[in-house]
Parts: structure tokens; sequence; C-alpha cells
């Protein structure tokens, strides 16, 4: 249970941050957008037991990503929303490229230990730096397109369903799409189901958690 909590809080304290941001401006989210997805590829090989089953924590803070694009899209409309999206999409190739190259340079016997740690911590298969990089870059477009056309459909009424709908199905295509890419071949056909369904209830957690905030920017 107090695994439970943890996550939880660290998620309200992160979407607490998101919305403060907000109120700075574009700039500040663009900063917490990346930061979060820094936060992604840190935490990606750490797996936690959440909820009665086993969880990446990355989650916690990949699914923040998509609500900060729908705060955008909100306020300053698709075009800004794809522009986050862009600028998320390049601090992430970046991001991986860079870590994929960096633990790869051998170290001196001096600092063996500390190398060894960093490339532990770090590791990133090629198939999960293209999975991270494709589905990205497919869910981002996802929630984009359905949070404006669910918005045209009820008539900019039902904040709370195109908020929540653009995200949980982005993140279903995100999960469908990810752990295939990342892991055929090295887990059972069983194990894959679990680890997709499992991955994607969780990071649904996120965007319902964030509700209110969007109704406290549509009053601004």
């Amino acid at each position: 249970m107090i695994t439970e909590l943890l996550f939880l809080s660290v998620i309200c304290i992160d979407l607490f941050f998101i919305y403060l941001a907000w109120r700075f401006g574009k700039l500040y989210l663009a900063v917490t957008l990346v930061m979060n997805i820094v936060l992604t590829v840190i935490f990606a090989g750490q797996i936690v037991q959440l909820f009665g089953t086993m969880v990446g924590l990355s989650a916690l803070f990949f699914a923040p990503v998509f609500v900060i694009t729908n705060m955008v899209n909100e306020r300053y409309g698709k075009t800004e929303a794809k522009r986050m999206m862009h600028i998320g999409l390049f601090s992430l190739v970046v991001l991986l490229a860079l870590l994929y190259l960096g633990t790869s340079i051998p170290s001196s016997l001096e600092t063996a230990e500390m190398s060894d740690a960093l490339a532990i911590l770090f590791h990133i298969s090629v198939r999960m730096v293209f999975g991270t990089i494709i589905t990205y870059y497919v869910a981002q477009q996802i929630t984009i397109y359905l949070y404006r056309k669910i918005g045209d459909l009820t008539k900019g009424k039902l904040l709370w369903l195109r908020h929540n709908a653009a995200i949980i199905i982005a993140l279903a295509a995100d999960s469908i799409l990810f752990y295939p890419i990342a892991f055929y071949g090295n887990v059972s056909l069983e194990t894959l189901l679990t680890i997709t369904i499992t991955g994607w209830l969780i990071k649904c957690l996120v965007p319902i958690l964030a509700t209110p905030i969007t109704y406290l920017i549509k009053r601004r």
C-alpha cells in the first residue's frame, strides 16, 4: 500500500508542477515536458509492484507528457500543441542518441565502477530506442487529433471527455506499439500481453487525476 501511495503522490506532485509551469507560460511547460521525458528514460529499467502487478516506473512520467500537450492544445491551439510535440520529439531523439553513444565509450580503470553503474542505469537497446521514438510520435499525433476532433463534435463542451478520451486512446496505441517492439521475442507472449495491458491501465490514472487541472485552465 505504501508503494501505491508514493506512486500516486509523485503523480500529483508532477501535475502540480505542470500546473505551475502553465501559469508561468509555454516556455515553462516545454521545460516540464522535456524533464518528464528525461525521467521516463531514467526510470525505463525500473519495475515496481503496483496494485498486485509488475509495472514499469517510467509510466509515471510518460503519461504527463500527454497532459501537457492537451493543455497547450486547449489554451493555444493545435499548431502550438504540435510544436510542443516536436520539442519533446527532438529532446527525446537527442537524449536517447547521446545516452546510447555515451555509455558505449570505454572508461579508464580508475572510474570503471562508476562507468559500469552508468551503463547499467542507462543501458538502452536499439529496439527500445526506436520503439520509444516511434510510439511517442504516433501517440502524440493521436492525442492532438482526438482532442480537437472530440472538441468539435461536442461543440467545445464535455472537457473531461476530450481530455481523458484523447490521452487514454493515445496511451493504448503507445502500449500496443511499444511493448512488442521493445520486448517481442525476449519474453513470453503471455507476459508481453500482461505488461502491455497493465502498463496502459496504470498510465490511464494520470489523465484522470489531471482532469481538475484542465478545468482550472479552461476558466482562465
